[in-house]
């Protein structure tokens, strides 16, 4: 796949400087690809499936308990499949509670074991955003060069988050994963303030990459870091970070919002 190039061109990581491993995204470079299962938001990754009802015909659901046995008993051969499907469509599995429960619980265990997953936004001056992630403005944020990342870490999947009030409607049948985006790109409204990118690449649950110096941006103090502590960031960045536009944030003093001042 190639870069999508609608993508904003700096996309931004909250830090919270008092945890030894997220520091490291400024002092090694290093950027973590966590698993779903880490995450906060119970339905991340974990929606349930909703069919769409004009697809439930006879003959569609027999070929989807098919697809389904593959997945759940990839040992079957085709006649064990064909009386799995069977059996399946007799109990009516399509319409079971209990039936999706656990073919939701298998799909976000085996993604959670396999996929990592980048979450980024396109804000670098969000409140909230400051307050939840960067240790209540105390910490700082990392403006990372999209394209640059894209290229370091080779083929994945990359796109912003869809926000919305109600679950996705899946597809019986994938159709060019469009089944899978809806699933890891799909987010409940209330977290529409984060303005979500994500990076999803498999065989990287929880693991690290190692960026390039020229892909970090910008870096930006919260407007509560301590004064000690940005002098000795100053030096490290100066160091290794030689290109790098740094910024601090200040509070607005006639608005509530945050601003976002060059020092460097």
């Amino acid at each position: 796949m190639e870069f999508n190039e609608i993508l904003p061109k700096v996309l931004y990581k909250y830090r919270d400087w008092s945890d030894k491993y997220q520091k490291r995204l400024l002092t090694d470079g290093e950027i973590y690809f966590a698993s779903a299962d880490q995450f906060n938001d119970p339905f991340d990754c974990s929606i349930p499936f909703k069919y769409n009802p004009d697809e439930l015909t006879e003959e569609n659901l027999f070929l989807k308990y098919i697809s389904l046995g593959k997945i759940m008993h990839p040992n079957m051969d085709e006649t064990e499949l064909h009386n799995f499907a069977y059996q399946a469509h007799q109990r009516g599995l399509i319409h079971d509670p209990e039936h999706n429960k656990k073919v939701n619980e298998h799909f976000f265990k085996k993604f959670s074991n396999e996929w990592g997953i980048l979450s980024l936004t396109s804000k670098s001056n969000n409140f909230l955003m400051w307050s939840h992630y960067a240790s209540s403005h105390s910490g700082f944020c990392i403006g990372i060069n999209s394209e640059l990342l894209y290229d370091t870490v080779g083929s994945a999947t990359f796109g912003p988050i869809m926000y919305d009030t109600n679950f996705p409607q899946f597809s019986l049948f994938d159709d060019n994963n469009e089944n899978f985006i809806k699933q890891t790109f799909s987010k409940s409204d209330i977290w529409e303030y984060e303005d979500e990118y994500r990076v999803l690449k498999n065989g990287f649950s929880r693991k690290v990459v190692s960026l390039q110096s020229n892909v970090i941006e910008e870096i930006i103090f919260g407007y509560k870091m301590d004064q000690k502590l940005k002098f000795e960031l100053l030096k490290l960045i100066e160091k290794q970070y030689p290109e790098a536009r740094i910024y601090e944030t200040q509070l607005h003093n006639s608005e509530f919002e945050l601003i976002k001042s060059q020092i460097r």
